[in-house]
């Protein structure tokens, strides 16, 4: 996710096919955010581009109820576990007491880094949508957080900064010295302009991958933003939807894609760009939330499903062994703790109008 910044696949490990996912005020002690400190959406299981909020018992059992998949020509076989759903289509699992955070003014000047791209171009139509001046900064609107490049001029005025910028190399060295050297410019930047809030969108399971160069630049992003004394709020996400035909090319070997048999659960960036915008619409948190897809999956199965549905001849090997571009995983490494935030759009139903 040279010496320009990228925007096109802002969030986590995009779809490359040579060697590339939250919570309130952190915990003193376990530095994990407590869920009743945030915001919480509670919608329609139904309705796209909203977010519902569920407390989890643990990651992955116990908290969701399974449920069939059956009805599209996707995931044959194969369930994702759902929320628990009653009359009306509504989150009947435990839940905390759902509100709204209320946003700081009724208008606010917020400039989205990486603007341009797939998140972020979502982010800023959302925010403009509520009435903010949501302004899109990246290269190609003359503004390079890795070189400084018009930092200056787009933070003039502005409350409320947003990074879902992403490094053009993914080798270990470039990619943490992107995110350093970008991410210090930028605090720099948001200091010198009085911005209050930065918001920036980065990966479930940051720290459980530490053999992995994204993931450890990514922390280190999040510890330079820690540590600046500007009120923050981090978004971590799990992986997109769109990424999955990517993930499926990273893990093949001539006609074999190998992919480890643990838990995946997917977000629609659309769903992203909600959480980041209302996320930036807020209060900063001073600390993480997640969020993350209704429907855990196991990631062969996923992949597997997908690519038979899409006629494609490649055979799904579930290996332990197998490489997440360039990490072995553990059974909860893509997946969030308890108390995340769940989006609602199920991926069965946005695959099927992929189609």
């Amino acid at each position: 996710m040279s010496v320009v910044e990228v925007d096109e696949n802002e969030q986590g490990l995009s779809a490359r096919t040579q060697g590339g996912q939250p919570v309130g005020p952190e915990s003193p002690t376990t530095g994990v955010t407590r869920q009743s400190e945030i915001a919480t959406w509670t919608q329609d299981v139904s309705t796209e581009g909203k977010l519902v909020a569920a407390g989890r018992t643990g990651r992955g059992t116990g908290a969701h109820r399974t449920g069939s998949l059956s009805q599209t020509a996707l995931l044959l076989g194969h369930t994702g576990e759902r929320l628990p759903t009653g009359a009306g289509g509504r989150v009947t699992a435990p839940c905390v007491p759902c509100t709204t955070a209320p946003e700081r003014t009724p208008f606010m000047k917020v400039v989205v880094i990486g603007g341009t791209g797939l998140i972020g171009s979502k982010v800023v139509s959302k925010l403009n949508a509520h009435g903010h001046e949501a302004v899109a900064a990246s290269p190609n609107t003359g503004v390079n957080t890795l070189t400084g490049e018009g930092l200056a001029e787009v933070l003039q005025g502005a409350q409320v900064v947003v990074d879902v910028s992403n490094s053009p190399s993914w080798e270990d060295d470039a990619v943490m010295n992107f995110f350093r050297t970008c991410t210090g410019n930028l605090m720099k930047a948001n200091a010198d302009a009085g911005v209050t809030h930065h918001v920036a969108l980065s990966i479930v399971g940051t720290d459980r991958l530490p053999e992995n160069g994204y993931f450890r630049a990514k922390l280190a992003q999040e510890e330079l933003i820690k540590a600046s004394g500007i009120p923050y709020s981090i978004v971590h996400a799990t992986q997109f939807f769109e990424f999955v035909n990517g993930i499926a090319d990273a893990g093949t070997e001539g006609d074999t894609v190998r992919i480890a048999p643990v838990k995946f659960q997917p977000i629609y960036s659309d769903d992203v760009a909600t959480a980041v915008a209302r996320t930036a619409a807020g209060e900063p948190l001073n600390g993480v939330v997640e969020i993350a897809g209704p429907d855990v999956f196991r990631f062969d199965d996923l992949v597997r499903d997908v690519l038979t549905s899409q006629n494609d001849s490649r055979k799904v090997v579930a290996d332990p062994h197998a490489r997440y571009y360039g990490s072995e995983l553990q059974d909860d490494s893509l997946v969030p703790g308890p108390g995340a935030q769940l989006a609602a759009t199920r991926f069965a139903d946005w695959f099927a109008r992929q189609r």
